[in-house]
């Protein structure tokens, strides 16, 4: 991995990279297996009547839009296994509450670049992508690869990534929402996961 501070890193560099900083809100969580995982502070999340609120702004009990997803257990690790064939693939608009928002900060994070815009996010993170084979599943940031397409809501279409930015040294306070209902939420216009559960507040 290219460690330059907010550099743009090829897919070649980015793909298999493995260690992450662990977060500093009392919690260790070196993203080894693909856990935990959050949003930058300063990115917007679509909320139940289409209003964008900065993710830091987010308080529990807020309505926030996410997308069912066919075949989805409810269980919480269920997203590591679940993929579907893209020609099998719909998915239908929702409402969740956010029941919960977990906060740290994580060392390293990065921003995925796609042609509507971008969304800076930890490597743990998982990201609703669909993959050249044709696969659409969840893939944790740090995992994605070249060819790989995210899931832009507000048209119900893929965008490819573009490029991968790295931001060492990062300091900003990441946030994630509890949205269990569906397990999802848009942020940065893009479909993303729920992660597991780290520091409460």
């Amino acid at each position: 991995i290219n460690n330059t501070t907010n550099t743009a890193i090829d897919f070649a560099d980015f793909y298999g990279a493995a260690v992450f900083s662990s977060g500093t809100g009392g919690n260790t969580n070196t993203g080894s297996n693909g856990g935990g995982g959050c949003i930058l502070a300063g990115e917007l999340i679509l909320m139940e009547y289409g209003s964008l609120i900065k993710v830091e702004d987010v308080v529990v009990g807020d309505r926030v839009i996410g997308i069912t997803l066919p075949g989805l257990p409810m269980e919480e690790d269920s997203w590591k296994t679940w993929s579907i064939n893209y020609n099998d693939f719909e998915s239908t608009n929702t409402v969740t509450e956010v029941k919960a928002i977990q906060s740290e900060i994580f060392h390293t994070a990065y921003r995925l670049n796609f042609n509507s815009g971008s969304l800076r996010i930890t490597g743990e993170h998982p990201t609703l992508v669909k993959r050249q084979n044709g696969s659409v599943l969840f893939v944790p940031v740090r995992d994605l690869v070249a060819g790989d397409e995210v899931r832009y809501f507000s048209s119900n279409s893929w965008e490819q990534i573009t490029s991968i930015d790295q931001l060492e040294n990062n300091t900003i306070m990441s946030y994630n929402l509890d949205a269990e209902a569906v397990d999802n939420y848009i942020a940065g216009g893009i479909v993303v996961h729920n992660a597991p559960s780290q520091k409460q507040f």
